[in-house]
């Protein structure tokens, strides 16, 4: 018998309602692995009461676009779409790996980058390439809810961002292109709402991150979402999700940029993701990336255990995360730091991007040698800041398209090089038992940072 309704408590937003299909949704494997993967990784090290799940948010985004829709004017969302905006956002998680954003880092630490959208795309859609990791849970898998194969297209677009308008060859026969073109762009909003520069995602785990960090630094106004974003016509004929009030774009930029530094860039979580990192390459080997990816979080620990038995590295690491320890910082420096020159600046910038870690990782070799430590016993890392994707976001004022960057003088002077400077940073850390003073081997990296050009064009 189909589940007619479902509500979740949650502790953020309250009950939230689902109805039909969405209720069934929130019991599939997809979503039931996800309860047992921490949405901020390793920051409950640092803040105990960060133990709330990819699960939680999901039901959290899915929550903030149901109050979105419900003070849009009736008839500017269809039923179909508005069903399929909620599966979406259910959904846009489901392919996350465990520990979170720390997949992903990892993949790319292998060599085998993997974005988390695109998995959950794929899972939508139905592909079975994945399914031996989806048995434990013994549950309804999506496709078995959305059986229809147009239905599931469409929510995956979604998940990708994509206006979720099916072309049929009948359409590419008999419908212009002008007005195939028209068609995407009347609907291009509804991709902006789950995966957009002012997506639903990114405005939910502000939200609950910040609650949940008991900080106040992450908070957006939940009155704002609804008052100050809205679906518009552009002047070139499309329907888009857009501010209609810079000051809450400018709340929604600072509250991330407080948070990204005080919470998820903080740097002994920084250091902590690392020697994670480091400890699951110790474990997984390159061609068992997907049986880490579709693990849990208590899995991998396991798994780890296991390694433990024969790499005193990884027992290590086991030992530390079983006490909620990490490494020791000796130094968090930023561009602005006056002991570095303008070599130093150059190899951090390139080091802390796509092209650096492994340069980054026989830096640390070298070092380790040169003092006479075990490899591992060291770890440096370079952090580049990045401009807010909120500055991309569509703004609509007096009638007039512009966009976040183009009007905000908040954003321009998060631009400025002193600004940019102040958030890229190197990080250097040890292991708590290395001998060597920690302003030796501080004076160590810098020297090497500032004599030698690491920079590959």
């Amino acid at each position: 018998m189909s589940v007619k309704g479902k509500i979740v408590g949650d502790i953020v937003f309250g009950p939230i309602v689902f109805h039909g299909k969405e209720s069934e949704l929130v019991e599939t494997a997809e979503l039931a692995r996800l309860r047992e993967i921490k949405q901020l990784s390793t920051v409950y090290f640092f803040n105990n009461s960060a133990r709330h799940s990819r699960w939680d948010h999901s039901i959290g985004v899915a929550g903030l676009v149901k109050i979105f829709l419900a003070a849009q004017p009736a008839g500017l969302v269809s039923l179909s779409d508005q069903n399929d905006l909620v599966s979406a956002a259910l959904l846009h998680d489901s392919g996350h790996s465990a520990w979170s954003h720390v997949g992903e880092l990892f993949s790319s630490f292998v060599g085998n980058p993997i974005k988390h959208d695109v998995l959950s795309a794929e899972l939508v859609r139905g592909t079975k390439k994945y399914d031996k990791y989806f048995e434990k849970w013994t549950l309804p898998r999506v496709r078995d809810i959305l059986t229809s194969k147009n239905q599931r297209e469409k929510v995956a677009m979604l998940i990708e961002g994509k206006s979720p308008v099916l072309v049929s060859k009948n359409d590419k026969k008999h419908v212009t292109t002008q007005e195939l073109q028209q068609r995407i762009r009347s609907k291009i909003f509804l991709g902006n709402i789950i995966n957009g520069p002012s997506d639903f995602d990114q405005a939910e785990f502000l939200i609950r991150d910040s609650f949940m960090c008991m900080s106040g630094q992450g908070f957006v106004d939940l009155r704002g979402i609804v008052r100050d974003l809205g679906i518009v016509d552009t002047s070139v004929g499309s329907k888009v999700l857009a501010f209609l009030n810079l000051h809450f774009a400018e709340s929604m930029i600072s509250a991330r940029e407080l948070l990204y530094q005080g919470v998820y860039l903080e740097t002994h979580n920084s250091i902590t993701e690392e020697v994670l990192i480091r400890a699951l390459n110790r474990t997984y080997r390159p061609k068992e990336i997907y049986d880490f990816w579709f693990s849990t979080d208590d899995d991998v620990m396991e798994r780890l255990h296991e390694a433990a038995k024969r790499d005193p590295f990884v027992d290590r690491i086991c030992k530390l995360f079983r006490v909620c320890q990490t490494y020791d910082l000796i130094q968090d420096i930023n561009l602005n730091d006056q002991r570095l020159n303008n070599q130093t600046r150059e190899n951090i910038r390139f080091l802390g991007g796509k092209g650096g870690r492994k340069i980054l990782l026989t830096l640390e070799e070298e070092i380790c040698k040169e003092l006479h430590v075990p490899i591992g016993d060291i770890i440096i890392g370079c952090w580049n800041w990045k401009k807010p994707r909120l500055s991309d976001a569509a703004m609509q004022i007096d009638g007039r398209d512009s966009t976040v960057d183009y009007e905000s003088t908040f954003l321009s002077a998060l631009g400025q090089d002193r600004y940019v400077d102040s958030r890229t940073r190197l990080v250097v850390a040890c292991w708590r038992e290395v001998s060597v003073p920690k302003e030796t081997i501080l004076n160590n990296v810098l020297h090497k940072l500032g004599t030698n050009d690491y920079v590959i064009p």
